[in-house]
């Protein structure tokens, strides 16, 4: 079991000319700005506990509400803290087929709850079949075939299931990981040091 943490620290650039818009409401404090020209410091976290079998994983990306001020508005647009909860669990169905139910979280301060619950299946450590859910929103279908011990390529569909569907035919996913170092990806068959034992431990999440 291990445990690792994050820390993230950045900003963002904002620039607004309401000069250059038609807006069909006069007088909004937020027109009278004209032009917002600003930085934004973000300060993020994350703490990720696993093994090879199973991972829980908690992430807040800002903790940081920056905000659009002025003097007639105390706050005209505000970011909202979010927080990102991720958990998954590896069960071992038979000698080449293994089963992975996960399920992720996200809270935005004065939001709803969202939840996306998948499903995955690894057969041989080769081929990857699964599906998802993301709660009143959406549907998705994985594939995805290990090439090689240090590269993953894969497919999804993904398909809306809100008022959306009336306007588009869902979207389309081409997904490929490569993994960096000399174990590679330590769902294959594993290579052993000295010792007997694998160079690396790769965590469930990715398969």
């Amino acid at each position: 079991t291990k445990l690792s943490f994050g820390l993230d620290v950045g900003g963002s650039f904002l620039n607004v000319d309401f000069s250059k818009g038609n807006f069909e409401v006069e007088n909004e404090p937020l027109l009278n700005e004209q032009i917002i020209n600003k930085f934004y410091p973000t300060i993020g976290a994350g703490t990720f506990l696993y093994s090879e079998d199973w991972y829980v994983g908690l992430s807040i990306p800002n903790f940081l509400t920056n905000g659009i001020y002025n003097d007639e508005v105390a706050v005209l647009v505000e970011d909202k803290v979010q927080f990102n909860f991720i958990g998954g669990y590896v069960f071992d169905l038979s000698k080449g087929l293994k089963f992975k139910p996960a399920v992720m979280l996200n809270y935005l301060q004065g939001s709803p709850v969202n939840m996306n619950l998948s499903t995955n299946f690894l057969i041989n450590d080769v081929v990857t079949l699964g599906a998802s859910y993301r709660v009143d929103n959406a549907l998705s279908g994985l594939a995805g075939f290990q090439i090689s011990s240090a590269m993953f390529v894969g497919y999804s569909y993904d398909y809306s299931t809100t008022n959306l569907a009336q306007y588009n035919q869902g979207s389309h996913e081409i997904i490929l990981k490569f993994y960096l170092g000399k174990g590679g990806n330590s769902r294959q068959p594993k290579d052993k040091n000295a010792k007997g034992k694998p160079k690396q431990i790769d965590t469930p999440r990715f398969f």
